[in-house]
C-alpha cells in the first residue's frame, strides 16, 4: 500500500512539473514560426513523457528495495549447550510473519556470529519477530533460548538473556 501512495504522489509531483515546463516552453516558442514551433514542441513533448516513466519506475524501484524488515548483525556471547560437550554448535532459527531463515551453525565455540540475515518485504509496527537459538547435536538439537520482540520502525539493536546462559544479540531495520 505504500509503494501504491508513493508512485501516485510521485507522478502527481512529477506531472505538475512537466505541465508548468511545458507552458513555459510554449511561451517561449509562440516567437518561432508555426510549423519549426510544432517540430519542436512535438520532440519536447516525447522526450518529457519518456523521462518522465523512466524516472517514476526508477523512484518506485528504490522504494521497494528500502522497505520491510532487515535482521543483521546477529550474535551470541557465553552460550552453554548440554553438559556433555564443552563448547557449543550455535545457530539462530530467525521468523517474522510467513519469512523465515535458518543461519548455518557455528561450530565449537561459546561466542558465535551469525553472518545471514532475514528479510521481509511486508513486515509492518507490531509484528511479532522471534529469533531461536540451538545447538546442534547429533540426534536432537538443543533450544538454548528465544528471543523475541515487537518490532517498530528505526534501526534497533536488541539483546536478551538467554536461559541456558549467555547472551544473544541482533540488530533490526523497519523502514
Amino acid at each position: 500500500m505504500r509503494l501504491s501512495r508513493l508512485c501516485v504522489s510521485t507522478f502527481i509531483y512529477l506531472f505538475i512539473h512537466l505541465i508548468r515546463a511545458l507552458l513555459v516552453y510554449k511561451n517561449k516558442e509562440r516567437e518561432k514560426s508555426s510549423a519549426e514551433a510544432r517540430c519542436i514542441e512535438t520532440a519536447f513533448y516525447e522526450v518529457m513523457a519518456s523521462r518522465l516513466c523512466l524516472l517514476l519506475l526508477i523512484l518506485c524501484s528504490l522504494h521497494v528495495a528500502q522497505c520491510g524488515l532487515r535482521v543483521y548483525n546477529v550474535y551470541a556471547r557465553g552460550i552453554r549447550p548440554d553438559p556433555g560437550n564443552n563448547n557449543g554448535d550455535g545457530y539462530v532459527k530467525m521468523s517474522c510473519g510467513p519469512a523465515s531463515t535458518t543461519t548455518n551453525v557455528v561450530f565449537n565455540t561459546p561466542n558465535p556470529n551469525w553472518h545471514e540475515e532475514l528479510h521481509y518485504s511486508r513486515a509492518s509496527p507490531g509484528n511479532y519477530l522471534e529469533l531461536r537459538v540451538y545447538d546442534k547435536d547429533v540426534i536432537f538439537d538443543d533450544l538454548l533460548g528465544i528471543c523475541a520482540t515487537n518490532i517498530q520502525k528505526g534501526t534497533r539493536k536488541h539483546y536478551c538473556n538467554l536461559p541456558t546462559g549467555g547472551y544473544l544479540y541482533f540488530t533490526y531495520t523497519l523502514s
